[in-house]
């Protein structure tokens, strides 16, 4: 196995064994998981007379990928809380989140994460 006159066998068999065994170990790495999709998301504003127009998000996705969940969010500016739909796996389907005011603006955004 190995020329060498200062390695005896029973080195050389014992270095052999922790290559081999690291080798097994590097193959059975685990793989990822791909998270992803297209999804998209859009404000939708309901007008009330003498009070506070509402606003809502509106969130749906075409593809997701591998072990992906999707949910609509509206970010409303100067609040700290946003409006979310459910999370959701479902395709070409429509989620609404509830109705909210949002006197400073807002915007629609989709986010998507593993389940």
């Amino acid at each position: 196995m190995f020329s060498h006159p200062f390695i005896s066998k029973a080195k050389a068999l014992a270095l052999s064994a922790a290559l081999v065994g690291g080798t097994i170990l590097v193959a059975q790495a685990p793989t990822a998981s791909a998270i992803g999709g297209n999804c998209s998301a859009i404000r939708q504003h309901q007008v009330r007379n003498n009070l506070p127009d509402l606003y809502r998000v509106r969130a749906s996705c075409s593809s997701l990928q591998g072990d992906s969940k999707a949910r609509g969010v509206l970010d409303r500016n100067l609040v700290p809380t946003a409006l979310y739909t459910s999370w959701f796996t479902s395709l070409n389907k429509y989620y609404y989140s509830g109705w909210g005011d949002s006197i400073y603006g807002s915007s629609a955004r989709t986010e998507i994460k593993g389940v």
